[in-house]
């Protein structure tokens, strides 16, 4: 009855619940074993309907899809009602633009949390915002950093981080601390602000942001005089992106940058039109992502599919090495048709 891709949405006190249930089912007779079997599909059943909240709130569109794919629904199939068998669902799942998204288990997790039936409420948000803070609050006392010195803001964007990055976790504590001391500590700042610059100006290039000139130094100034630290700004540039691709939000939330959790729509980029691109202002690039909106306006990704297509649509596509190879081949196929070659 416990299936691998029903299990790939729990969270870790459901599958030891679930654990639990299953292990007491296999040892179980009679009435007990009925009542368990019960158990373990009501379990399963639950967790199907707050699956569906899930693929409501997934903004690659790719979710919903997969689950089609679990039962074969083409009456004319001869496999017509069959179910796809747990391995190959549970590796199916894992090619998902879905859940390259999520990156990592805590983002998984944190996504299966805050988008659960009775979670997805401002109520609800709001006690996971109050938890975050606290917690922070309470790592940076333990650091010898004063929390009430932290802005405002910093507080009200940490909920998506604190459990993006799993710092919710007792395994995570270290962690916690290190970027509560890397984004919050200031001791460290004067003596390595020399190499602050380039890193501030490369951080904010990989996340599309930019500023002018006098903004950079000011900043370099500040960390030079253990003002700011270098984390706190790379944390602003991420942010920053998010308000431009909330599309990536997860992945900036997690601690990566535009640049890198954009890499596939680089890679076709470069090998359509045969130039790697350097930064996210780059219009190629950037039309991937500000070109298609769905049903609510929201902005969404384009499919390399698509992206690949709208790229080969674009007059300088022919004069690439592959697109004259392309079109060469084209009419060569047309003349051995007429008979010309």
């Amino acid at each position: 009855m416990e299936t691998d891709f029903i299990y790939s949405f729990l969270t870790p006190t459901e599958r030891k619940e679930l654990d639990a249930l299953v292990e007491e089912y296999k040892k179980a007779s009679g009435k007990k074993k009925r009542r368990l079997g019960k158990r373990i599909e009501e379990f399963e059943d639950d967790q199907l309907d707050q699956v569906d909240a899930l693929i409501s709130n997934d903004q690659t569109g790719s979710l919903g899809g997969w689950f089609e794919s679990l039962i074969d629904l083409d009456p004319d199939s001869p496999t017509f009602l069959s179910e796809l068998d747990d391995a190959t669902a549970g590796q199916t799942l894992k090619k998902l633009a879905w859940w390259t998204d999520q990156r990592t288990e805590y983002a998984r997790d944190w996504y299966f949390k805050k988008n659960k039936p009775g979670n997805d409420n401002e109520e609800m948000y709001a006690q996971f915002e109050e938890e975050a803070t606290d917690n922070l609050r309470n790592v940076l006392g333990q650091l010898g950093i004063d929390p009430d010195t932290i802005p405002e803001s910093d507080y009200n964007d940490f909920t998506e981080i604190y459990y993006s990055r799993g710092y919710d976790r007792p395994e995570q504590l270290s962690e916690f601390r290190k970027y509560a001391v890397d984004t919050y500590s200031r001791e460290e700042a004067a003596d390595v602000a020399l190499n602050y610059g380039e890193e501030l100006r490369e951080s904010a290039r990989r996340n599309g942001v930019t500023h002018a000139n006098d903004w950079f130094l000011d900043a370099e100034n500040k960390l030079s005089k253990g003002e700011m630290n270098l984390n706190a700004y790379k944390e602003q540039f991420r942010k920053e992106a998010t308000l431009r691709f909330p599309q990536f939000s997860d992945q900036l939330n997690a601690g990566e940058d535009l640049f890198d959790a954009t890499a596939p729509w680089q890679s076709a980029l470069k090998e359509v039109l045969e130039y790697t691109p350097t930064d996210m202002n780059d219009p190629n690039l950037a039309y991937a992502f500000e070109a298609v909106s769905n049903d609510k306006g929201m902005p969404e990704v384009m499919s390399i599919y698509d992206y690949k297509k709208w790229l080969r649509n674009k007059p300088e596509w022919q004069e690439t090495d592959n697109g004259r190879k392309t079109i060469d081949s084209v009419l060569m196929g047309m003349a051995k048709r007429m008979g010309v070659v």
